[in-house]
């Protein structure tokens, strides 16, 4: 089900954290759809994007979870 989702999928809002970073699969999950559309907007939660690191701090649709405005402009 999550392959089919992610192939249907126009954009992507991956949760990037420090747990996050570590596993594989926020980075396979996010280049699934970022080959197919480049539409990848990653929330920053317990980490900032420069900690973070590439490629997603590349990103500049990225946003910081604990910044209100920023949270509700990647929900747009």
């Amino acid at each position: 089900m999550l392959n089919e989702k992610l192939k249907n999928a126009n954009a992507i809002i991956p949760i990037c954290s420090f747990k996050s970073k570590k596993t594989p699969w926020l980075w396979w999950e996010s280049a699934t759809v970022w080959g197919k559309t480049g539409k990848v907007h990653p929330l920053f939660t317990d980490i900032s994007a420069g900690s973070f690191g590439a490629p997603l701090n590349l990103v500049v649709q990225g946003k910081e979870f604990y910044s209100p405005a920023e949270f509700f402009e990647t929900l747009e």
